[in-house]
C-alpha cells in the first residue's frame, strides 16, 4: 500500500510539474507568436475621441484633425519605395496596394456636394473597413441629387494599431458630428437618411434611438442597413477575457485576434481583439435599449428601415437583424431583403443542406411578422435564375416574381463583406488580377500547394462582390424616393 501511495504521489507531482511547464510554455508562445510591424504598435496620436469634443467641435475640425492624422501616418509608417517588401504591401510607397498613391484615397472621409439638394445621406462603413465600402452607393446618391458624406470612423483607414484603444462611443460621437454637418447643408425641410454597413448599422440605429430619446441631434427619415451587425457570434463574449490577459506582463500580443500581411488598400487584415469587443458592446447596448423602449411603447416614431442581409454570414448572426431589431418596430413600413444561398448548389450537395434553413423558416413560416420580407432565391432547385419571394408585413401568404438575374457559375452564396460592392468594383469586383495597376482582390485565380500563398486561403474563397448589386441599388433608390416602385 505504501508503494502504491508513493507512486501515486509521484504521479501527481509529475503531473503538476508538466502542467506548470506547459503553462509557462503556453505563456511564452502566446507572448511571442507575432512579429510586430510598425502598423501594429505605433500610436499616431492624432485620432478623434469623444473626449476631444471640446477642441474638435464640428465637422471642419474633424477634417483638419484627419489631415494631421494622415500626415503622421505617411511620416511614421510608410516605407520608401526602395524598401524591401512585397509589391502588394499596403504600407510601401508606390506599391500596387498603396492607397496614398491612388488618384483618390478613399480611406478618408469624403463629401459629395450637389447644387439644390433633394436630401442628404450620411454613410457609415464597417469594422476594420473604410469609406471606400460605401463609395459606389454614395456616387449614386449624389447623381440622384443627394448631398452625401462618407464618414471615416475613428481608428479606421490608417493602421490596425489605431483600433487597440478605440471605443464605440468615439464612433458614435463622430456620427453625430457628421449628421449635424449634412443636416446643416440640406436644411431642416429636406429628408435626411443614414446608411450603415456592418458596424455602421448599429451606429445608425443607436443614433435614431437617441433622437427619439430627446437628444439634441437632427432626426432622420430612414435607415439603410447592409449586413447589419445587430448581433455577433457567441464567441465574441470571450473578447473581454482575452483583453484582460493581454494586460499581463509578456502577453501584450494577445491583444490581437490575428496579425496578417496588410495587402488590402481599404481594409485592415490584422484584427485587434478590442475592435471586436467594441462592436459586441455596441450591439448589446443597442439590443437592450430597443427592448427597453419597445416595452415602454416608445418606438412608434422610429424612422423607416430597409435592411439587406445574406442568409449565411460568418461574421455576424444573420438572423439578428430580424430577431433583435425589426421584430420590435411597430411600423409595417420596414423591409428586410434576404439573399438566399444558391439552391442549385445545395441540391448538388456542394453546400450544407441546413445552410440558412432556420433563418429562412423564421421569415416565411412564422404566423405573422411586423415587417415586409423579400427573399431572393432560385426559381427552382435546378435553375440558377432568380425570383423574389415577397411576404407583406402582417400577412401569412407569399407571392413571387421572376427577376432578371441569375447565380453566376461557381458562386454558392453571398458573404458578409460582399453586399456593398458591385461586380465591376475596381478592387473587389469580378475582374481577375492583372500584372500591373492597383491590386484586385475580388477574383484571385491561383493554384498550388496549401499554406504557401501570402493571402490566407479562406480569404480567397470568400466572395467580395455582390452579383445582385444592381437589384439592391434599385431597391435603395426606391426607398429614398429616387426610383419608381416595381
Amino acid at each position: 500500500m505504501k508503494r502504491v501511495i508513493k507512486h501515486l504521489v509521484l504521479f501527481i507531482i509529475s503531473g503538476l510539474v508538466c502542467l506548470f511547464l506547459g503553462g509557462v510554455g503556453t505563456y511564452v508562445f502566446l507572448g511571442t507568436r507575432y512579429v510586430s510591424e510598425p502598423w501594429h504598435v505605433i500610436d499616431l496620436g492624432q485620432e478623434f475621441r469623444a473626449s476631444r469634443m471640446g477642441e474638435i467641435s464640428d465637422f471642419d475640425d474633424y477634417l483638419k484633425l484627419e489631415d494631421r492624422l494622415f500626415k503622421v501616418l505617411r511620416e511614421k509608417v510608410y516605407k520608401p519605395s526602395a524598401a524591401k517588401g512585397s509589391d502588394f504591401d499596403r504600407y510601401r510607397t508606390g506599391s500596387r496596394s498603396d492607397p496614398l498613391g491612388f488618384s483618390v484615397n478613399w480611406n478618408r472621409t469624403f463629401e459629395l456636394p450637389v447644387d439644390s439638394p433633394r436630401g442628404g445621406v450620411l454613410m457609415l462603413h464597417g469594422l476594420t473597413d473604410s469609406p471606400y465600402s460605401v463609395r459606389s452607393l454614395a456616387q449614386k446618391f449624389q447623381a440622384q441629387g443627394f448631398w452625401v458624406v462618407g464618414l471615416r470612423l475613428p481608428g479606421h483607414g490608417t493602421i490596425p494599431a489605431e483600433l487597440l484603444d478605440i471605443h464605440w462611443e468615439d464612433w458614435a460621437a463622430a456620427v453625430r458630428m457628421g449628421a449635424r454637418h449634412v443636416a446643416d447643408r440640406i436644411g431642416s425641410k429636406l429628408p435626411f437618411y443614414l446608411m450603415g454597413y456592418s458596424t455602421g448599422a448599429p451606429l445608425a440605429v443607436e443614433y435614431a434611438l437617441s433622437a427619439i430619446d430627446g437628444e439634441n441631434i437632427p432626426g432622420t427619415n430612414g435607415l439603410i442597413l447592409l449586413s447589419p451587425a445587430m448581433g455577433l457570434q457567441p464567441i465574441a463574449r470571450l473578447a473581454k477575457f482575452q483583453l484582460g490577459l493581454s494586460r499581463l506582463p509578456g502577453l501584450g500580443k494577445m491583444a490581437w485576434e490575428s496579425v496578417s500581411p496588410e495587402y488590402d488598400p481599404y481594409k485592415y487584415n490584422s484584427f485587434p481583439v478590442n475592435a471586436g469587443e467594441q462592436v459586441y458592446r455596441l450591439a448589446m447596448h443597442v439590443q437592450e435599449r430597443i427592448k427597453k423602449m419597445a416595452s415602454a411603447n416608445r418606438l412608434a416614431s422610429f424612422p423607416r428601415v430597409i435592411a439587406f442581409q445574406s442568409i449565411v454570414d460568418a461574421t455576424i448572426q444573420a438572423d439578428a437583424v430580424a430577431d433583435k431589431f425589426l421584430i420590435y418596430l411597430p411600423s409595417e413600413k420596414n423591409t428586410l431583403v434576404v439573399f438566399d444561398v444558391n439552391q442549385q448548389t445545395m441540391a448538388q450537395g456542394v453546400i450544407k443542406k441546413d445552410a440558412g434553413k432556420r433563418f429562412k423558416a423564421s421569415l416565411l413560416e412564422q404566423q405573422t411578422l411586423p415587417f415586409k420580407v423579400e427573399l431572393l432565391t432560385n426559381m427552382t432547385q435546378t435553375q440558377n435564375d432568380l425570383r423574389r419571394v415577397l411576404r407583406q408585413a402582417g400577412k401569412t401568404a407569399t407571392t413571387w416574381k421572376q427577376l432578371p438575374f441569375s447565380w453566376p457559375a461557381g458562386i454558392y452564396s453571398l458573404a458578409h463583406v460582399a453586399l456593398p460592392f458591385s461586380p465591376d468594383d475596381p478592387i473587389y469586383g469580378d475582374s481577375p488580377m492583372g500584372e500591373t495597376g492597383p491590386v484586385r482582390l475580388g477574383n484571385i485565380h491561383v493554384r498550388g500547394e496549401k499554406k504557401v500563398f501570402v493571402i490566407p486561403e479562406q480569404n480567397m474563397i470568400r466572395l467580395r462582390h455582390n452579383p445582385f448589386y444592381a437589384h439592391m441599388e434599385n431597391r435603395i433608390l426606391q426607398f429614398i424616393g429616387a426610383a419608381a416602385d416595381e
